[in-house]
């Protein structure tokens, strides 16, 4: 019996994360994880747990405005949303989304909390090959003519692949040279073409 109880307390222990995170509450609305300052903005039925988010807080979420965290199954769940402001969020990751993310997503009446961040870290955007490409000319080409200033402006504008589409002229059955069409009834099939020598 000894041996099951041990295997049970051992399970539980690999199931659960190691705790890496730092949480300090200074007051309380204002809370630090890991040095950045938040602000508990909403707290229905208690749902906040500094041990709980603790084990589940990510480094990732520190680039949203607003951390969603619901508890259902005695589970703490977070998710991350953008302010409204934010022109490149999309509008399921808006502020404006959390009510319809906590009645979609969420059970009926769980517990949650919300969690503003004060000190954004947003990750710096990425350029696409085409802006590093055209950029990298601009630098190398400084000093060089407006013109070709010009041209990597226009670069930009333009599309990398541009379909040509070729319009085709066909005649019809009756008029191409040596060829007779005859038709042929079979079922919904109609006709058949063959050439002449």
């Amino acid at each position: 019996m000894t041996t099951i109880k041990n295997k049970d307390a051992s399970d539980e222990e690999t199931k659960r994360r190691p705790v890496i995170n730092t949480i300090d509450i200074l007051d309380e609305t204002n809370i630090l994880i890991n040095g950045h300052q938040y602000q508990l903005v909403a707290n229905e039925r208690d749902a906040f747990d500094r041990e709980q988010l603790a084990e589940r807080f990510s480094p990732v979420l520190s680039k949203y405005d607003y951390i969603v965290g619901d508890i259902g199954y005695e589970q703490l769940r977070l998710k991350g949303f953008f302010s409204d402001q934010d022109r490149n969020a999309k509008e399921n990751e808006k502020q404006s989304a959390i009510q319809d993310y906590l009645l979609e997503f969420c059970n009926f009446g769980c517990a949650y909390f919300i969690l503003r961040n004060l000190s954004v870290n947003k990750p710096a955007k990425k350029r696409s090959l085409r802006t590093r490409v055209a950029s990298e000319k601009h630098k190398t080409s400084s000093a060089k003519s407006k013109k070709n200033n010009k041209r990597v402006r226009k670069f930009k504008e333009k599309p990398f692949i541009q379909e040509k589409v070729t319009k085709q002229n066909e005649k019809s059955v009756n008029q191409r040279k040596n060829k007779i069409t005859e038709v042929h009834k079979r079922g919904k099939r109609t006709f058949t073409i063959r050439e002449t020598r």
